[in-house]
């Protein structure tokens, strides 16, 4: 595909590419405070909750006194980045009480919070949490007198965090100041020496040592380095195959000219990666036009035996075409039909009576063919959309039974060439049919079959007899007149060296570098990163009806409303991806809907996976930003996969406003049981609902801004995070009926929703649901 695309790999200014980490403490309390120094009285160990035999517990809200802090300071100078982990059970927390962590750049003589755990929200009385902290040296001064402090900030007495395995690590920096990390370096070269970084290339391959770290390539192997194939796809776009590496991101920009000064534009970005796999990003591409047009034509046969000259269509570039004679069927006992058919001459072949076309007759046993080639030079590979003709069964003679038999197939086959398809397998077929002396025109669908650049592909039209020959004339009186013939393929213009690509890697580094969390032990399967600006019908449909199996969401008033709970009409327009995401937008207007019939006021977004992506078990991530506002009400759910209603998961369910809880709550809930009658929306059953509520959501985590939500999903457990963070466990012993819990194939909805009994005072209009990806491990 030369001069088509050219791929530069960026490096985004300022990154660096983390190594392994370092142990720093390690206190799991056994035999003392090990690392840390009491604060006071309401600091002590403790055997309540404790991993082994003891650990430590802090009290209430005295200030230092309910806190503990390390005995020594760390030297984070070299570092990156610092982590701290532990596991915790709180006891008699409630409202938004809270226990802290807090950093110091100057050993204990100032504290700034670091991580802030929140009743309600981040943890739940009596629930181990297993709290995991990162702290970057780009939000905290990492200097040679770190100090960190966990503190608890409950009011009144009796209020405990029992805190046990407290565990800090840190990431090794770049020590010799040549953009490389020290790992990678002594990873990749077993020292510091060996390369000093900018444009050093250790294995003379195409990609400097520092692309190759960015890219997660090896610097000691010339055939690893960052490379991207293209395909187009239609008409100006295109697809970029990466074999990515984890824990980077990759963002795909185009250009139609190549200069110092020459504008980028974004067209698909994925990451960051957490599993080695191969993805594909789509783009535009300006100065291409691949448009569809017709690569061979044969059409206009003159009667009376005059020749008709073949050619491919003149505005079909980089194509040559050819209608080749067709070929005979023997009959040596009936000359007249030899002449009649021009036996062994050249040019297609010309009926001698009647209105023009070319005659195909079904002489003996064997069968008149038609042959057809395509030579593609049109300097890429192009597909194929469809074969054109216009026929008409001519039978007549001795045996009347003829014209109204259905005696032939119609077939074309893919004699050479033709990617996708066998040599000599059929590619369309269709039966002459009953009808006599009537003309048809015929569209047979090539999709999926392409011509290679360069490649000579031939076709052959073909009349197979389907029933045995009869009468004292074999094959005589059975007839297919053909014309108007056409292939209708691509058509390339414009200058295919006028486009220029880049994909820009960069190492994944987030506000929270924690916020991305995938258990050990899985692997991706299945998910969507909304690229090409559409939605994917191969893994989602719009609305409660999937178009292709004709089912719905069971209990739906209709294909585009769940019940009357809901105020908003799905519509196709609300559901859509936009620059790499996927939009569920509620807007508030006046609305005709037709199923259920009905003008609203509202209309939603809502998207399902229903027979196309499905689960049991395993773990989801999103990222999303969510509507805030008392009417929203959109959600990440799981559905069962059989088609009845319950169980029932909700991932993430934000309600503006309830009754029952108020104002600003995201809901996290398992449900094991509704009560379905036909096709009515069924009735709650309180004592089959698994609630979980963080609240007020809005006013601690910011809704409408980016998060990573999580959930995990087991045998045993289901555990919910944000940004990396565990904030709700549901252990399946202590659910109101473990013997439901779920295990079966759930699929996933995707909504933004209008609730109809909450009031409509703080909601802005219009408002969405923002997915920029979903992923699911197993």
């Amino acid at each position: 595909m030369r001069g088509i695309f050219l791929c530069l790999m960026v490096l985004t200014v300022g990154l660096r590419a983390h190594g392994g980490w370092t142990e720093l403490t390690n206190d799991d309390f056994e035999s003392g405070f090990g690392s840390w120094v009491d604060g006071g009285n309401d600091a002590a160990l403790s055997a309540t909750h404790a991993i082994g035999t003891q650990c430590l517990n802090l009290q209430d809200n005295s200030g230092a006194a309910s806190s503990a802090w390390l005995s020594s300071s760390l030297d984070l100078q070299t570092y990156a980045r610092l982590k701290v982990e532990f596991t915790c059970v709180t006891v008699d927390f409630s409202g938004v009480e809270n226990f802290l962590v807090e950093f110091s750049e100057d050993g204990g003589s100032s504290w700034e919070i670091a991580g802030d755990y929140v009743h309600g929200t981040d943890f739940s009385n009596g629930v181990r949490e297993n709290p995991v902290l990162t702290i970057t040296d780009t939000t905290y001064n990492f200097t040679s007198n770190v100090n960190i402090r966990i503190r608890c900030d409950a009011g009144g007495n009796n209020k405990d965090v029992f805190i046990d395995n407290v565990v800090l690590s840190a990431d090794v920096g770049d020590s010799d100041a040549d953009g490389l990390p020290d790992t990678w370096e002594v990873e990749q070269f077993g020292n510091l020496t060996a390369s000093d970084g900018g444009n050093d290339n250790y294995d003379g391959d195409p990609s400097s040592d520092l692309e190759e770290c960015a890219a997660g390539t090896s610097a000691t192997n010339p055939a690893s380095f960052f490379h991207t194939p293209l395909t187009l796809t239609g008409s100006g776009t295109f697809d970029v195959s990466i074999d990515t590496v984890s824990n980077r991101t990759y963002v795909l920009e185009v250009s139609d000219e190549l200069s110092p000064s020459n504008d980028w534009t974004y067209s698909e970005s994925i990451g960051p990666i957490l599993s080695n796999r191969t993805v594909t990003l789509s783009g535009e591409a300006p100065g291409i036009t691949q448009a569809q047009t017709v690569i061979g034509s044969w059409y206009a046969f003159d009667a009376n035996t005059s020749r008709h000259t073949e050619a491919a269509d003149t505005n079909a570039t980089g194509w040559a075409a050819s209608l080749i004679t067709s070929t005979l069927g023997s009959d040596t006992t009936n000359t007249w039909q030899s002449n009649d058919l021009i036996a062994g001459d050249t040019g297609p072949v010309v009926p001698d009576t009647g209105d023009s076309g070319l005659r195909s007759n079904a002489a003996n046993e064997n069968n008149k063919t038609i042959t057809f080639t395509f030579t593609n030079t049109s300097g890429m590979d192009i597909a194929l959309s469809a074969f054109h003709y216009d026929y008409r069964k001519e039978a007549f003679g001795e045996d009347l039974s003829n014209q109204t038999e259905d005696w032939a197939n119609i077939d074309l086959i893919a004699i050479s060439n033709v990617t996708g398809a066998a040599d000599g397998s059929i590619v369309h077929s269709r039966a002459i049919g009953t009808g006599n002396y009537a003309w048809l025109d015929v569209d047979a669908s090539l999709a999926g079959l392409s011509i290679a650049n360069g490649a000579t592909a031939s076709f052959e039209l073909y009349l197979t007899l389907t029933i045995a020959n009869s009468g004292t004339k074999p094959g005589w009186g059975r007839n297919a007149k053909f014309d108007n013939l056409a292939m209708v393929g691509s058509k390339v213009s414009g200058d295919p060296d006028s486009l220029f690509g880049r994909v820009q890697v960069s190492e994944a580094r987030f506000e929270d570098p924690s916020a991305r969390y995938v258990p050990g032990g899985y692997s991706f399967v299945w998910g969507d990163h909304f690229g090409n600006n559409a939605l994917d019908p191969d893994k989602w449909f719009v609305g409660m009806r999937d178009p292709v199996s004709g089912n719905l969401i069971p209990g739906a008033d209709g294909d585009y409303l769940l019940n009357n709970k809901y105020a908003g009409y799905v519509t196709e327009e609300d559901s859509f991806v936009e620059e790499g995401s996927l939009i569920l937008r509620n807007q508030k207007r006046s609305y005709s809907g037709t199923s259920p019939a009905g003008t609203y006021q509202y209309t939603s977004g809502w998207v399902a996976s229903m027979h196309r992506g499905h689960l049991n078990k395993g773990y989801i991530e999103v990222r999303a930003k969510f509507p805030a506002g008392d009417k929203v009400w959109p959600a990440i759910w799981l559905v069962a996969e059989d088609l009845v209603w319950g169980p029932e998961w909700d991932l993430w369910e934000y309600f503006g406003y309830r009754e029952d809880v108020g104002y600003d709550n995201m809901g996290m809930h398992l449900m094991t049981g509704y009560e379905q009658q036909g096709n009515l929306w069924p009735d709650q059953d309180p004592a089959r609902w698994n609630t979980g509520w963080s609240k007020p959501f809005d006013t601690l985590y910011d809704a409408e801004a980016w998060h990573i939500y999580g959930w995990e999903w087991t045998d045993t457990d289901a555990k919910w995070y944000i940004d990396g963070n565990l904030v709700r466990t549901l252990d399946r012993s202590s659910s109101i009926d473990p013997a439901a819990w779920p295990d079966e194939e759930m699929y996933i909805i995707l909504n933004n929703g209008v609730r109809t009994a909450s009031p409509d005072t703080t909601t802005t209009w219009p408002n969405r649901l923002q997915i920029d990806y979903i992923e699911v491990y197993q």
